[in-house]
């Protein structure tokens, strides 16, 4: 009796220290499970609020191209011809610039801002200044920001986000017009 009682002693005790061990395994399980939900929702969150600081951005830049084009309005009552120049467009993709997005200056102008749609033109430094207002005939108001190699005198380089929309309207002529003031 005392044998099967050591044996049984000893059988539920094995049992027990089994138990207890895929009991470890399920508790270990279950905490790399959380931690991993964890990093789940820390990376969501990281990422859409970087997308909301991204439009913010963006809100904050496209109320400064309304708020400048309706100063440029005004001034272009003021203006000044600057002559015929030859106008071009470009992005700021690897067929423009060279850059790739993973390149930290991808997207960033000469005079160090962002490229932006609507806003951005690329001139001679030596023609136009950075900041210099322009109105460019069939374009529209443009702030030089930017400067090229190939930019040389009378050449103008306008940014566009797509590169189908810079194939597309490829090259031509256009009166420019100096407003006012540096930006």
């Amino acid at each position: 009796m005392k044998k099967l009682l050591l044996l049984l002693q000893f059988f539920l005790l094995g049992a027990l220290a089994f138990v207890m061990q895929q009991s470890d395994k399920v508790h270990k399980l279950e905490v790399q499970n959380y931690e991993n939900r964890l990093i789940q929702v820390e990376t969501r969150y990281l990422k859409e609020k970087e997308q909301r600081l991204q439009t913010e951005l963006e809100l904050a830049y496209t109320k400064r191209i309304v708020s400048d084009k309706d100063m440029l309005m005004q001034d272009f009552v003021t203006s000044e011809y600057a002559g015929e120049f030859d106008v071009s467009y470009y992005t700021a993709g690897v067929e423009s610039t060279g850059k790739t997005p993973d390149d930290p200056f991808y997207g960033i102008t000469a005079s160090g801002d962002f490229v932006l749609e609507g806003y951005t033109a690329a001139a001679d430094w030596a023609v136009f200044e950075p900041g210099t207002r322009l109105f460019i005939e069939g374009v529209g108001f443009r702030v030089v920001r930017d400067s090229g190699s190939a930019i040389k005198g009378n050449k103008l380089d306008i940014y566009v986000d797509d590169v189908d929309v810079a194939f597309a309207n490829g090259r031509h002529m256009a009166k420019v017009y100096v407003l006012g003031g540096v930006d």
